[in-house]
């Protein structure tokens, strides 16, 4: 009868997945914040598994574009366009620099005046 070594009674490693998948990917990101400023909405772990699996039934695939929010209202913007444009600054250089397409500088400088709700956060 051989005797067992600490070597031989060892459970063999678990399998560790790599780094490109331990992170959470963004359904759960978006979901821990939401949960984060929003506790109340947690009843249960089947649910909250449920929701994050129906987001990801119904997206996945698709790559998606989130836009940043601006921080400042239309008027603010646009008035900030006008004086840009004002200043010598072309329509190409004001959208950069704020972050605009230039469509929207054009709409913008030729405005003034004009109700720019739609321009403002949603």
């Amino acid at each position: 009868m051989t005797s067992k070594t600490a070597a031989d009674t060892t459970p063999p490693a678990r399998h560790q997945l790599s780094e490109r998948f331990a992170d959470p990917d963004l359904v759960d990101r978006i979901f821990d914040l939401v949960i984060a400023h929003l506790p109340q909405l947690v009843s249960g772990a089947r649910s909250l598994s449920e929701a994050k699996n129906a987001v990801r039934g119904e997206f996945s695939g698709q790559e998606i574009y989130i836009h940043k929010r601006r921080h400042m209202s239309g008027e603010v913007l646009a008035q900030q366009v006008r004086e840009l444009c004002a200043g010598g600054a072309r329509p190409k250089d004001v959208a950069v620099k704020l972050g605009l397409s230039r469509a929207t500088v054009y709409r913008m400088r030729g405005s003034h005046g004009k109700n720019l709700s739609h321009f403002s956060e949603k």
